[in-house]
């Protein structure tokens, strides 16, 4: 007896689930389609070869035919929201010209009035001189902000010799690097994205981002209070509040770790919200800081921001509002103040820490130097959300000990990186000083023994990695203090390299391999930690290690090749999780692995020639031409030879 033939359903993958390599349940619309709202489509060529699956023709016919009216479908949708997004725009832009037209015709009314002497009471006069001084604002704010907007003028800004940022892109020009357009950062996995505010639980998220990791480098905002308001209901929140955790929520989707980059929120719904409410806000001599530091931090996080102001700016404005106020002094400690006078602390070394990086990095002087600070660093003690009267007391007992000067042991806790970030911080200040200073001819009792002698004291207090990693569990990675450790000193050795003369630069180069060893290894731990996250300050500390490792193998041959291997392939790793997050990044990361690849093949070519025992120059040997490596970068070996340190220096002075 024949066996009655089996039906077969046929899992053809979606054209977006082949090309994404994602399972498809064969539907149409398959699942991930239709929970993406996005258009799903089957290729009718790979659809026939699965004729011979014994699909009823006419199955597959009405599949084809239902498609063809969902493309149609989905067509008419697009063309309807394009043309609704049109309209709101028009719709936006007419009312903007009816309030701009109101006002004028306000203050017309009002100079009419001045003119023929029509007042006829004080009342009105006030009423009409209030709404004169609100035209004039009006008129006076968008002048300021027309002329601080960043447009075409922005490439024009000074960057300082010997910033990090002028080194790199010294670099990237000398090795002839293919200029590659910088669009705004990509969001990389569109449907991963939502339209307007996240799911609670998706907050909740960028919430513990933005507290794990910006918060325990920023002391920006008080934790307690920050949590509390996101529990309360929309309705009952304050218009700081609604700011404040808008600009929390904004930095924590932009803070998702690097190894998880296709997930993180586009941020300028939060962006837009926030800066609704703080234009409603009460806002005291605190609240100002506080404002300009998150925005600060934001924008920092989204290096081409549509802001009008940079991070730059926006950490100087808050640093000067806290020297305004004089939160820069030391104050008397009573029980009263205890608690807020170590928030001001907090904040102060929190706007202080992020604005010294920035002016690092770009070369810029910074808003205040340390002579004028007295203020002492915070205390390592947790606070809880809300602190009792004990913690209240025990706080003030220890910052009582701090004004008085006794010296004490202060335990690890959840504060100690944050500590010492503000401890190298001020000595990376002295580099800043030291190399970026236009008085060079002055005298001046620091140097660049003393400054390298602080880093190196610096790093001998710092507790020990065993005990660290057992007290805070996996909250903090000890690799970020190497990390700083490391960077400080590549940082002050660069700048001496290009000065020095080629004999000098032998021992510093050593030195400045082994910093740019640890500055891989310690990002490499943070990734492995789940700590790491991007920056353009990290992709320019990494290229610079990077290609310090490389210049170092290039002149001491095939034995520094194999022992520097592992950490060049940190990071090439390193560049290539960054590269990730633009067109910019790419060209970090292709100039670095192409002269990886140039001096790997020079050396095992040297290799080979001295074991064969055929002697020739090292120089030849190594000058082979052009190397073309990753991303079309040509370099030629003559262009990374002894001089090329000098080659930078001229370069960035011209």
């Amino acid at each position: 007896m024949k066996e009655p033939r089996r039906s077969h359903k046929v899992f053809v993958a979606c054209d977006r689930c082949k090309k994404k390599k994602r399972k498809c349940d064969g539907k149409h619309p398959c699942g991930r389609c239709r929970s993406a709202n996005t258009l799903c489509l089957y290729d009718e060529n790979r659809l026939a070869q699965y004729q011979e699956s014994n699909i009823d023709p006419a199955v597959l016919k009405t599949i084809l035919d239902l498609k063809y009216q969902n493309e149609r479908i989905s067509s008419t949708l697009s063309e309807t929201r394009r043309l609704l997004e049109l309209k709101e725009r028009e719709i936006t832009r007419i009312r903007t010209l009816c309030k701009q037209q109101q006002q004028q015709i306000r203050l017309l009314n009002s100079l009419q009035k001045q003119q023929g002497k029509l007042f006829t009471n004080p009342q009105t006069l006030r009423n009409e001189s209030n709404d004169t001084q609100m035209s004039a604002r009006t008129i006076f704010a968008t002048a300021i902000t027309k002329m601080l907007y960043h447009g075409k003028n922005s490439d024009s800004e000074y960057v300082g010799s010997f910033a990090i940022v002028s080194i790199s892109k010294s670099i990237r020009n000398l090795l002839g690097a293919r200029e590659e357009t910088c669009n705004t950062p990509l969001f990389l996995d569109v449907e991963g994205q939502y339209l307007g505010a996240a799911p609670k639980d998706v907050e909740l998220s960028f919430l513990e981002n933005f507290i794990s990791v910006s918060h325990n480098r920023y002391f920006i905002l008080e934790k307690g209070k920050l949590k509390d308001t996101f529990n309360l209901p929309v309705s009952e929140r304050s218009h700081w509040q609604h700011f404040y955790l808008n600009m929390a929520l904004g930095i924590g989707c932009r803070l998702v770790p690097v190894h998880r980059v296709s997930t993180y929120q586009a941020p300028e719904y939060y962006f837009r919200d926030a800066m609704k409410h703080l234009a409603n806000s009460e806002l005291d001599s605190l609240k100002e800081i506080q404002a300009c530091a998150l925005i600060a931090i934001f924008v920092g996080k989204c290096p081409k921001s549509y802001f009008y102001l940079s991070s730059w700016e926006l950490a100087g404005i808050a640093m000067r509002k806290l020297i305004q106020y004089g939160y820069h002094r030391r104050r008397y400690v009573t029980e009263k103040n205890a608690l807020r006078y170590e928030f001001i602390k907090r904040l102060f070394w929190s706007v202080y820490n992020y604005e010294k990086v920035l002016s690092l990095s770009l070369g810029r002087p910074s808003s205040i130097n340390e002579e004028f600070i007295d203020i002492p660093l915070p205390v390592s003690i947790e606070i809880s959300d809300h602190p009792d009267e004990e913690e209240i007391a025990l706080l003030y007992k220890i910052q009582k000990m701090q004004q008085e000067g006794v010296k004490f042991d202060q335990p690890i806790t959840q504060i100690t990186s944050f500590i010492e970030t503000s401890a190298i911080r001020q000595i990376e200040s002295r580099t800043n000083l030291l190399f970026y200073s236009v008085n060079s001819f002055v005298p001046s009792a620091d140097s660049f023994d003393l400054i390298m002698q602080s880093i190196e004291n610096w790093h001998t207090k710092l507790p020990q990695r065993t005990e660290f990693e057992r007290t805070m569990k996996g909250l903090e990675s000890y690799d970020y203090l190497e990390l700083l450790y490391h960077r400080a000193k590549l940082l002050v050795l660069l700048p001496k390299i290009m000065f020095c003369d080629s004999k000098e630069r032998v021992s510093l180069l050593r030195l400045a391999c082994i910093s740019a060893n640890g500055i891989c290894n310690s990002y490499m731990g943070m990734y492995r930690d789940s700590v790491l996250v991007f920056s353009v300050f990290a992709l320019h500390t990494a290229f610079l290690a990077g290609i310090t490792m490389v210049y170092y193998v290039r002149l001491n041959g095939y034995p520094k090749f194999l022992e520097l291997g592992s950490s060049m392939k940190s990071c090439s790793d390193l560049l290539e999780i960054f590269a990730k997050r633009g067109p910019e990044c790419k060209v970090y990361r292709n100039i670095f692995d192409t002269l990886w690849g140039l001096v790997g093949s020079n050396s095992q070519n040297k290799k080979s020639l001295e074991s064969t025992a055929e002697k020739r120059d090292s120089e030849s040997t190594f000058s082979s031409g052009k190397y073309k490596g990753s991303g079309d970068t040509v370099i030629s070996d003559w262009e990374f030879n002894e001089d090329f340190w000098k080659q930078v220096m001229l370069d960035i002075n011209k």
